[in-house]
């Protein structure tokens, strides 16, 4: 699994973010009653005295457990051309997120291993903005709906939201570690889940806040439904909620199991709604997508993608209405064409290493995927006809995200050769 669900499993409950803002109520104790959100639409040592061992890097500074463990699986590999427009390489070491602004397809905004954010343009080198202050690695950044926010936030739960326009902090939050971040679509709110299970919902600038509290288990996915009042996410131990953003309460809960004792192998890890809310799917660490109907909170059936029971789910996404399509991706390479329309397999590809990540031409009558994986290639697919069309390189090294501009035409992706890349469509 590629996501970054977080290691720590201990945290400080005193954390405090920059302007000795302190976090929020947990989610138990917290009062959601007076926040209304109506506008949502818009020298010697014995070897017996050690306590513990901790791992410096080459600054001197404390490595966790992650870094260590990424330091030794990043792996390079030559390319035999560069099919990319522009190459940003500003961030020391592997790139974890990348976004397009949504108003304008030359601003890309990205995060990085090195507890860095920049916002840059194409073709325009000098003029990156570092967005800093961060305690850990940034592995979530957004733009608003409107281009006119960029939120941040790092591994270890610090969350910030800056002004692009002048690139100053409007607002900044701390909460549990970090799994995902979402902006509205529609208004300046901004929404997060955290490893404690809970979801968060804030009104930017303003921070009024409302918290969606779990079961416990990590919150590791999430999806806005298209009609702007409810959420649908996915938690650790194979548990789907779907929330009123309104009332902060669940209208369903969906559990299933896995069948095995293995904790992991139960874990929702991606998750996606079809534009008419009629549909909901999920992706799971032991290889299996699940379709359930929102409406109803009934599972419509669970299917079987993965090459086998270890090969998790990464990437799933419903297409364009026109075709009643979705895609599967898989860390092993398995790309699975689902026809909604008949609940049955249209296609597979099996593609030489692990799928990171998949999107969807935005265009209305489009059938074309575009999808990255770990062998650092960007391929575009035409899924009527089941064929890679395309394939462009350039990294050399694991693909980690990747983003579409609005229109289509422009994709940038991010690596663990400490880039990000730009190419045309």
């Amino acid at each position: 699994m590629l996501h970054f669900l977080s290691a720590k499993i201990t945290y400080n409950e005193n954390k405090i973010t920059m302007g000795e803002q302190k976090r929020g109520p947990s989610p138990a104790g917290s009062n959601n009653e007076n926040v209304d959100f109506e506008d949502l639409e818009e020298g010697v040592i014995n070897e017996e005295d050690i306590v513990e061992v901790i791992n410096l890097d080459d600054d001197g500074i404390e490595m966790s457990e992650d870094e260590e463990e990424s330091e030794e699986e990043i792996r390079h590999f030559e390319v035999e051309k560069d099919d990319s427009v522009y190459t940003f390489s500003g961030h020391k070491g592997p790139v974890f997120c990348c976004r397009i602004n949504p108003v304008d397809k030359t601003q890309v905004i990205t995060g990085g291993k090195d507890d860095l954010a920049y916002i840059w343009k194409v073709g325009e080198p000098s003029g990156a903005v570092k967005l800093d202050g961060f305690k850990d690695s940034v592995t979530e950044a957004a733009f608003s709906h409107d281009g006119m926010y960029a939120a941040v936030g790092d591994l270890s739960g610090v969350i910030k939201v800056f002004k692009v326009g002048d690139q100053g902090l409007v607002w900044s939050f701390e909460i549990d570690d970090l799994n995902w971040l979402k902006w509205h679509f529609g208004a300046h709110v901004l929404f997060a889940g955290d490893i404690s299970g809970s979801m968060w919902m804030w009104q930017i600038p303003s921070g009024m806040c409302k918290t969606f509290s779990g079961d416990g288990k990590s919150n590791n996915c999430g999806v806005l439904f298209h009609s702007g009042d409810r959420f649908a996410c996915g938690y650790a131990d194979g548990t789907v909620k779907i929330w009123n953003l309104k009332t902060s309460t669940p209208v369903y809960t969906m559990s299933e199991t896995t069948g095995r004792d293995d904790e992991v192998a139960m874990m929702k890890l991606c998750i996606d709604i079809n534009k008419s809310d009629q549909m909901l799917m999920t992706g799971g660490a032991d290889g299996n997508v699940t379709f359930y109907n929102p409406k109803t909170g009934v599972d419509i059936c669970k299917v079987s993608c993965g090459r086998d029971a270890s090969d998790s789910i990464e990437a799933v996404s419903f297409s364009p209405p026109s075709y009643h399509l979705a895609a599967i991706g898989t860390l092993m390479g398995n790309l699975t064409i689902w026809d909604i329309s008949t609940m049955s397999e249209r296609s597979s590809l099996s593609f030489p290493d692990g799928i990171v990540r998949l999107a969807w031409s935005p265009l209305v009558n489009s059938a074309i995927l575009h999808t990255v994986s770990l062998d650092g290639v960007v391929a575009t697919i035409d899924a009527r006809s089941n064929t890679v069309i395309k394939k462009q390189l350039g990294h050399t090294s694991n693909i980690l995200n990747m983003d579409l501009s609005v229109d289509g035409s422009t994709l940038v992706s991010s690596s663990d050769d400490s880039t990000a890349k730009v190419y045309t469509l």
